[in-house]
């Protein structure tokens, strides 16, 4: 059972998640990247995220090499864009027509994930998922990221071996 970790991150915060649950999972990284990046204003990055997201849009990304038949399990991490998940990994899922796997989900926010989780579960219907996890801006203040993230990891785990 082969393992990938696919992500999305614009600020870090859902890379830092992502690394470690490669880590502990022992399993294959891959950082989505758009081909356009979006601009440097934070200001304008959120707006043009949101404004993607919240249209469905699907920009285009940087070449990759993962074969997804490669893998029985995936990871896939998103940071929250105006209630929804990353254009980036909407373009991604559509690319690859993911189905008949085992997939836990992660999402990082501000504060409300609003229809993240519901949505990437929408996108990968035929899937089983098998954990799922929210990790706010209120969490990253308390500095308890990293146990958290090596409890969602060993959550996958457990799923995987049961």
């Amino acid at each position: 059972m082969k393992t990938a970790v696919i992500f999305f991150s614009l600020t870090g915060n859902t890379r830092r998640i992502a690394e470690i649950a490669a880590r502990e999972l022992n399993a294959q990284i891959l950082e989505i990247k758009l081909k356009r990046e979006l601009p440097k204003s934070m200001f304008l990055r959120i707006f043009l995220g949101g404004m993607q997201s919240v249209f469905k849009m699907k920009p285009r990304l940087k070449d990759y090499s993962i074969k997804m038949g490669d893998y029985s399990h995936l990871v896939i991490g998103t940071p929250v864009w105006a209630g929804n998940f990353a254009s980036a990994i909407r373009t991604f899922l559509a690319k690859e027509n993911i189905s008949g796997k085992k997939i836990a989900l992660l999402a990082t926010c501000g504060s409300d994930p609003g229809q993240t989780i519901p949505g990437l579960k929408e996108a990968l219907a035929g899937n089983e998922i098998i954990a799922e996890a929210v990790f706010t801006q209120a969490q990253l203040n308390q500095d308890d990221w990293n146990e958290q993230a090596l409890a969602f990891a060993g959550n996958i785990r457990l799923k995987m071996d049961g």
